[in-house]
């Protein structure tokens, strides 16, 4: 009985060590740079300032006084531009620093 069982341990095992290793490893994403992703913050990738804060500031100039409205509050804050240099949004007040410019 013990030799049937080995027999068929063995067969298993070159089986396994016949099939192509990218077989294996086929699924595994690229790995990518980190240029290629997102800033990350305390809570995971950055998605950019909401839509409302963005418009807030389409007519203004940095650190000109704004205010939109999220939900059932309206935020006031000043004009800035995001990592990257990207649009001006209005940044409420008491808000933390946004990420460094990425190089």
């Amino acid at each position: 009985m013990s030799v049937k069982i080995l027999s068929t341990v063995l067969s298993a095992m070159t089986l396994l060590t016949a099939i192509p290793s990218t077989a294996c490893t086929s699924h595994v994403p690229e790995p990518k740079s980190e240029a290629d992703d997102p800033p990350r913050g305390p809570g995971g990738p950055h998605h950019g300032p909401p839509k409302e804060a963005v418009q807030a500031c389409e007519n203004l100039k940095q650190g000109d006084e704004c205010s939109f409205k999220m939900r059932d509050h309206t935020l006031t804050g000043t004009c800035e531009p995001g990592p990257e240099n990207q649009k001006l949004a209005c940044r409420p007040e008491g808000a933390p620093p946004g990420p460094p410019p990425r190089r």
